[in-house]
């Protein structure tokens, strides 16, 4: 099977688990759209993303999900910033505040050309 689009509601209750999502999402060579709602993720999905985003295909990313700590927010950024695929990048309302201002820092390393946000106006 070859997914391209995948829509997840997440909910990992431990760091394993976590961390076994983010290396899924990231060794599925066709996904190029993804949205990850949820508040499950640990740190654990974070910094595993991050270690693993180069590899990602993902070209649109839909994100509503909550950082559980500061260092999350941070590894969410980095990971972002790491896609090299990615050229849309959709923020819901849950992502915590703490990513925005992250993300706004990163603005001239990340591979980004459009940002949309429904609850927070655009970040440029």
């Amino acid at each position: 099977m070859q997914v391209e689009t995948l829509t997840f509601y997440v909910q990992c209750p431990t760091p394993s688990s976590s961390h076994q999502l983010a290396e899924a999402l990231c060794s599925m060579p066709n996904l190029t759209d993804l949205a990850l709602f949820g508040v499950g993720l640990t740190e654990e999905f974070h910094s595993a993303l991050k270690a693993k985003a180069s590899f990602i295909q993902v070209q649109t990313l839909r994100l509503n999900v909550k950082c559980p700590t500061p260092a999350s927010s941070h590894h969410l950024v980095e990971a972002l910033c790491a896609m090299p695929n990615l050229t849309e990048l959709i923020l819901g309302s849950d992502v915590n505040e703490e990513v925005y201002c992250t993300l706004k820092a990163k603005t001239s390393s990340i591979q980004v050309r459009v940002y949309y946000s429904k609850c927070h106006g655009e970040v440029h």
